[in-house]
């Protein structure tokens, strides 16, 4: 008996119908730079030592800037990795200005080309500390050839991991069923557009090859958007909704 799935006509009815599917909406909410920002008041109270405070703090932080795709910045399990994909401790550069990160291979880059990613100090200082001060304390307790990424025990961080540790340090009042560990590349996206960022700069910046980054952009709960001087200089005031207490206690200052 012939197969009827190999009806070329019927091959048209579902590929017509597979058109017709309407999309769901993506429930997913982003992390804002704004609600970034409000993360380490409850991180600080988590039963995590301070080491392992400040890995989950630079894997938000890092994630949020650089728009990760989690499994760029996270292992597969707690005890596995794969060196030609997982973010390394030797793939992470620093010096008193400058933060680099190598990424050996995304989604986007169909020939695995390493992509090289810069963050200056002055640009986004807070970020930038919360990244070198977690990275200083991991070279002198892992191997350079492991994931940058671990914690206390010698454990890998895995996806599971970042997405519990947003869950637990989401203010209250926050809907946690709606975040994911891809919320981060979600709030980043929207702040960036936010920040007034042309769709070349955030394509460049984050690694996309076409402006089908305008679907991860969420609509802001402040339409207020207040502006800070400092030193004569325009500053969102996202950048420092974070207080200097909470930053203080994970030893990013």
């Amino acid at each position: 008996m012939p197969d009827p799935t190999a009806n070329p006509r019927l091959k048209q009815i579902v590929e017509g119908a597979c058109r017709m599917t309407v999309t769901q909406p993506d429930q997913r909410l982003p992390v804002t730079s704004e609600l970034l920002g409000r993360l380490p008041s409850k991180l600080h109270l988590t039963s995590l030592i301070q080491y392992d405070q400040q890995m989950v703090w630079a894997a938000f932080t890092m994630a949020h800037r650089f728009l990760f795709r989690v499994s760029e910045l996270t292992s597969p399990s707690p005890t596995a990795f794969n060196p030609s994909a997982t973010l390394l401790l030797q793939d992470v550069c620093w010096n008193d200005t400058v933060l680099q990160l190598s990424i050996k291979q995304s989604k986007t880059d169909q020939h695995r080309k390493e992509t090289t990613l810069f963050m200056s100090a002055s640009e986004a200082p807070i970020i930038y500390n919360a990244c070198v001060t977690y990275a200083q304390q991991r070279q002198h307790r892992q191997p350079p050839d492991l994931p940058f990424f671990i914690n206390s025990s010698g454990r890998f961080l895995t996806r599971f991991d970042l997405k519990h540790a947003l869950k637990i340090t989401l203010p209250d009042g926050e809907d946690r069923a709606r975040y994911s560990s891809h919320s981060f590349r979600i709030g980043g996206a929207t702040s960036a557009a936010a920040d007034g960022l042309s769709t070349e700069v955030i394509c460049e910046r984050e690694r996309w090859k076409s402006s089908s980054f305008k679907r991860y952009i969420r609509p802001q709960r402040n339409v207020l958007n207040l502006i800070i001087f400092v030193g004569g200089k325009k500053k969102s005031s996202a950048t420092f909704y974070m207080s200097a207490t909470a930053v203080a206690d994970l030893g990013v200052l």
